[in-house]
């Protein structure tokens, strides 16, 4: 008899064993705050259940092994014959990271690795007396004795991902096709022609919004990650928090969540180490001795809003400023006609750093450097705000979806250019003679307020612009309302982002490129990006593109 392959499944159980471990965790959590959590204690105990059955049905002893050696502890403690203590508590935790290292080296196709110190340490423990005891035990709810968990109806059907990816470049080639057909309507003028097309986009739009459906995941399944890093950092630092989360229903593209969780790991990071003081210093400073640490994410428009922000100690722009010039990353002459914006986002400079020691958890200048990157290749913006001694905010503002971008098409000179539609308010078009020259800057009149106006064709040193253009793009870069004038708007269209090409990553605001229409390569640009900057150099044409590099 031929024995049965399970190594088709080793993908399923390492999914199933990490969500396992991340129920472990998140109750563990609740339970140190409140032991008497009988909910939290039985969630622990059917996730170490599940996970000792699933290991054992795969074969992987080691895991089995440990998962039950959990389980038992758990048991104990839900009968009341243990009782939670720190040193317990900190051992539950080191059996979790044990476990994820495991679960680690079977995704990886490794033989898990026994660690028979951890089991001894596990089946070591003693019951605590009965003078120890300070709650009451938990009674087992009636017919909860230990046996295999019912598993609830479902209707969700498990899908690889990489389907999901292959359906979403289907999906993209189908939009810019979908371009050409619009085109070729529009020139030919066929009633039949134009009814096809009419369909097609229809059609197109319900298979669009499955795909994308499929694909946008709630936030808290990055963010329910971070509470046990950051009790582990409090405690390593000596330092108290109070870590809320909110808005984890929040949904985003799978691609673009996954791709914040590193930076999001230094964002925090780096608030424990340098914002947050030790409860000493926060009573000598009249604070609560324990400190605030909030993660929340909201929806604008096409937009995702994530904000980390502290009631630590504060960041000094003066003293980030010094320190810069200090490293030769800046000239004193520069400082002074910079913004306190525009000094913090000195923090994300390569190498900068305030810090004269480098710690175990930061400090070597790179954590905000590798966050800015991060958060620019999603086509994302980070501001930074913050306050000497009342704390500082991280805002992370990001494309719900990264592939798939609603773009405002316009023309400068010779050249079309991509605008994120979230980006531009509205569209007025001007009279040249309402255009006031003050200080060398136009400015114009638009109800009852003075609107500063930027040309797009100096932005970008395009030639042959139109020395008046006529249509202004309303936009806010850093809140303030900026017309940003361009030859002509050419509508909104649903247009493939792709990465720019490895020549040009160099240049700032261009953040994509896309093809429409019989193939025309088109620049993406990211507005406040580009009105950030004085003058970009050595911005290239759409020609100087093909769309092979795409």
């Amino acid at each position: 008899m031929t024995d049965f392959d399970l190594s088709e499944f080793r993908d399923l159980f390492v999914e199933e064993g990490h969500n396992y471990l991340q129920t472990l965790n998140t109750n563990l959590l609740a339970l140190e705050r409140d032991p008497d959590d009988v909910q939290a204690l039985e969630a622990m105990f059917r996730a170490a259940h599940s996970l000792k059955g699933g290991a054992a049905t795969m074969g992987y002893s080691v895991v089995g092994d440990l998962a039950h050696a959990t389980e038992d502890a758990l048991d104990k403690l839900r009968r009341g014959r243990w009782h939670l203590t720190p040193p317990l508590t900190d051992l539950l935790f080191d059996v979790l990271d044990r476990l994820q290292a495991l679960l680690a080296d079977v995704a990886a196709d490794r033989e898990p690795t026994a660690d028979t110190s951890m089991l001894e340490r596990l089946r070591a423990l003693k019951a605590p007396a009965p003078s120890e005891l300070e709650v009451a035990p938990f009674p087992t709810p009636p017919g909860d004795e230990p046996g295999e968990p019912m598993a609830p109806p479902t209707s969700v059907v498990r899908v690889d991902v990489h389907y999901l990816d292959s359906l979403l470049d289907v999906v993209s080639e189908m939009v810019i096709h979908r371009s050409l057909l619009s085109r070729l309507g529009q020139r030919y003028e066929l009633v039949a022609l134009s009814d096809a097309i009419q369909v097609h986009d229809r059609l197109l739009t319900r298979l669009r919004n499955a795909v994308l459906g499929m694909r946008m995941v709630p936030v808290s399944q990055v963010f329910d990650r971070f509470p046990r890093m950051t009790r582990d950092l409090l405690k390593a630092q000596g330092k108290r928090a109070q870590f809320v989360i909110g808005g984890g229903r929040v949904e985003m593209d799978r691609s673009v969540l996954e791709a914040l969780n590193d930076p999001l790991v230094h964002l925090i990071r780096n608030a424990i180490d340098h914002g947050l003081e030790t409860p000493a210093e926060r009573a000598k400073a009249a604070k609560s001795r324990t400190a605030s640490l909030r993660l929340t994410a909201r929806r604008e428009r096409e937009s995702v809003v994530i904000v980390l922000e502290d009631d630590g100690r504060g960041m000094d722009s003066v003293q980030i400023a010094a320190a810069a010039v200090e490293q030769g990353l800046i000239t004193e002459e520069a400082v002074a006609e910079m913004s306190a914006g525009q000094i913090l986002q000195l923090l994300c400079h390569p190498g900068f750093s305030t810090s004269r020691e480098v710690t175990a958890v930061s400090g070597r200048g790179m954590g905000m450097t590798v966050v800015k990157r991060a958060v620019e290749a999603l086509r994302g913006t980070l501001e930074i705000e913050t306050q000497v001694g009342q704390g500082s905010t991280f805002r992370l503002r990001l494309p719900v979806m990264l592939t798939l971008l609603d773009a405002m098409l316009v023309r400068v000179g010779e050249e079309q250019y991509a605008l994120p539609v979230a980006q531009v308010e509205h569209i007025l078009e001007i009279e040249p003679a309402r255009i006031e020259c003050i200080g060398g800057k136009e400015v114009m009149m638009v109800d009852d307020a003075m609107l500063p106006l930027r040309r797009m064709s100096r932005l970008l040193h395009v030639p042959n612009a139109d020395p008046n253009p006529r249509y202004a793009l309303i936009v806010r870069p850093k809140g303030e309302a900026v017309g940003l004038r361009v030859d002509a708007v050419l509508g909104r269209e649903e247009i493939v982002a792709r990465p720019v090409p490895v020549a040009l990553r160099s240049i700032p605001a261009l953040v994509g490129a896309t093809v429409i229409g019989e193939g025309q390569t088109v620049l993406i640009l990211d507005v406040e990006e580009a009105l950030g900057e004085p003058g970009i150099t050595g911005f290239p044409s759409g020609r100087q593109v093909e769309s092979s590099d795409l």
